[in-house]
């Protein structure tokens, strides 16, 4: 998601992720270990470029509340986070099918509560998956 005041001209979705190495840009990094911001940072580090990060938080929540609210930045947001008809004043642009995948589906749980069998099959597809016609 890039804020509109950022982007004049909206793409319909981004092949490459390294025009947004210009922009100020707001990841969502995880408490512990490496994740998603770590596989962005090194996306841009390939193209030889540094991206101008002037914040990380761990809630996309947050992130998606700084922007609306008038925070002049970038977010690369899983879908899944990110509601592009309840944003007034953010652009949500999706990357391409053809990049690599950078956010995968996830399953949490805690450790007390059992597995069920349904969910287990799906994960142990594996990703991509197709669901079962």
């Amino acid at each position: 998601m890039i804020h509109k005041s950022l982007l004049a001209d909206v793409p319909d979705e981004f092949g490459d992720i390294t025009p947004l190495i210009a922009l100020p840009m707001v990841f969502l990094q995880r408490n512990h270990g490496s994740g998603v911001y770590e596989k962005f940072i090194d996306l841009f580090s390939a193209s030889g470029k540094y991206p101008d990060v002037i914040m990380h938080n761990t809630q996309p929540k947050a992130i998606l509340d700084l922007l609306e609210s008038g925070l002049e930045a970038a977010s690369l947001l899983p879908a899944s986070e990110v509601d592009g008809r309840q944003l007034a004043h953010c652009h949500v642009v999706p990357l391409a099918a053809t990049m690599k995948p950078v956010f995968f589906p996830a399953l949490v749980k805690k450790s007390t509560t059992p597995m069920i069998k349904e969910i287990a099959a799906i994960v142990q597809q594996g990703y991509p998956f197709s669901p079962a016609s």
